[in-house]
């Protein structure tokens, strides 16, 4: 019998390569995913440090960044021009669970917001309107057209009418709104009730409703210089700066630009009567007592105040998750900041503050436009980790247009002060000056500078009895007054080659 012994072990199987392959590619994937978790985590806290040191820095230069301290004070609601029930009304809403507004009385609010559609369609087709920069004064016959196409009492009657007489007719429908706001306007100060705590989904709809108030009462006034209505034109033309007023109260961006829309319109107001010579020197000193009141550089200032406090408000309610305004709409790559980490949201939220830090306000008052670079405070939210800069580039406003419009408002009013001062002048000496020089003292302190260039304004006495008076605009270059093609050569304020 013979026994065979074997002294070799057994042969392993070999492993297959795809299998050891999966196992290096789930232990690289685990590795990635602890680093990428390390990563966030210390780039979390680096942010945090970060944003927690410049507002230790910046709390210590005396800036406010908390929206509960921005938002303005309550007053008396008899002090209030916001709490009559006309306005009061536009801000008492809330918005249902699908992001539908709805009004408390929605009748009312559909009667007020009702005068924006009607002045939209009494302008339509209606050829040049007032506007001082274009040189320009109202189309009273094209409105009464516009108007009569609309039908009604006006289209109904058969009597002849004036222009001017039909326009008075037909602005008699907002007859006891005006008036209502008129009385209103008596009250010493304005608080509207916004809801600031909504940030950047506050709703703002008096901004409309004053500026549709503005136009009829603009219209107004146009038609009672038709009629040699002048007291009457006068108080209109007020009443239009009136509007502006109150609206730049709120401390909002949007509004310190509507308030300079409303007074560039109230200007061509003025405009009309002074080159028709129809304005006595007791109402040019009327309008130049409320136009030395305005400050643009400083309604700019005041309402970016603001909009750092709600930017501020939105990253902090995005780091804890109460963010309700839709990203989307507000431009944003993230439909959902509550994945985003903490990190993003410190660093853009310290960098939009570092860009509201370099807006340098007080070198645009002096010296205009000449000393402002295109890309001061941009480098900000343009430079860096595109992350880190991302949202605070898209919730940032546009500093560059805000501040040419700034100053645009700012020239249109010295423009409007010398212009009243001018015919003052042509009133008492019976004829335009040779220099604006000639108007220090008496009727100016001293002739402001051309706020777009730092430098003087340009003014030619012509034949006629005109002139010409012009900012060389935001290109610095002196066109002679002319004015360009797209808003891009002189501000320039002319008399009208003829009158309506």
């Amino acid at each position: 019998m013979t026994t065979n012994c074997s002294n070799e072990l057994p042969v392993a199987k070999p492993r297959k390569w795809w299998k050891t392959c999966l196992r290096t590619l789930g232990l690289g994937v685990v590795a990635m995913v602890a680093l990428g978790f390390l990563v966030v985590v210390f780039e979390n806290w680096r942010g945090r440090r970060a944003w927690e040191a410049y507002r230790v820095e910046a709390e210590s230069r005396g800036v406010v960044l908390q929206l509960s301290v921005t938002i303005p004070p309550l007053i008396p609601e008899g002090s209030n021009v916001a709490a009559i029930p006309m306005l009061s009304a536009l801000f008492d809403y809330h918005s249902t669970t699908n992001g539908e507004v709805r009004w408390k009385d929605s009748n009312l609010v559909n009667r007020v917001q009702s005068v924006s559609a009607f002045v939209t369609k009494v302008f339509a087709d209606s050829g040049p309107n007032a506007n001082w920069y274009k040189g320009t004064t109202e189309n009273l016959e094209a409105i009464q057209k516009n108007l009569l196409k609309q039908g009604g009492n006006l289209a109904a009657s058969t009597e002849p009418s004036t222009p001017a007489r039909t326009i008075l007719t037909a602005l008699d429908e907002f007859g006891t709104e005006l008036s209502i706001l008129e009385e209103g306007f008596k009250r010493p100060q304005v608080r509207f009730p916004a809801h600031y705590e909504e940030g950047f989904a506050c709703l703002l709809p008096t901004l409309s409703v004053m500026k549709g108030f503005s136009r009829l009462s603009l219209l107004k006034s146009s038609a009672y210089l038709a009629e040699g209505k002048t007291d009457e034109a006068f108080n209109q033309v007020l009443f239009s700066l009136r509007c502006g007023e109150v609206v730049g109260t709120n401390p909002l961006l949007i509004s310190a630009l509507v308030q300079l829309a409303i007074d560039w319109g109230s200007v061509s107001g003025i405009y009309e009567g002074l080159v028709g010579h129809r304005w006595t020197d007791a109402q040019i000193q009327g309008f130049t007592t409320v136009l030395r009141q305005r400050d643009p550089y400083a309604l700019l200032r005041q309402s970016m105040q603001l909009e750092r406090a709600i930017a501020n408000d939105f990253y902090d309610r995005s780091r804890r998750g109460f963010v309700k305004e839709s990203l989307l709409d507000l431009g944003s790559p993230f439909q959902d900041l509550r994945m985003v980490p903490s990190a993003m949201l410190y660093q853009n939220q310290r960098r939009q503050n570092q860009f509201y830090d370099a807006i340098n306000f007080d070198g645009v008052r002096e010296h205009g436009l000449s000393t402002f670079s295109k890309d001061a405070g941009m480098e900000q939210l343009t430079n860096g980790f595109w992350p880190y800069r991302a949202l605070s580039a898209m919730l940032a406003p546009g500093i560059q247009s805000c501040l040419k419009k700034t100053v645009r408002g700012r020239v249109t009013l010295d423009l409007a002060i010398l212009a009243c001062e001018l015919e003052r002048y042509r009133i008492a000496k019976g004829t335009y000056p040779e220099t604006l020089a000639k108007l220090v003292p008496q009727f100016l302190k001293a002739i402001p500078h051309d706020a777009a260039s730092g430098g003087a304004l340009h003014y030619h006495r012509e034949k006629n009895d005109r002139f010409v008076l012009y900012s060389v605009g935001s290109d610095l270059k002196d066109d002679l007054g002319d004015i360009g093609k797209d808003e891009a050569g002189d501000w320039t304020w002319r008399m009208p080659k003829s009158l309506n």
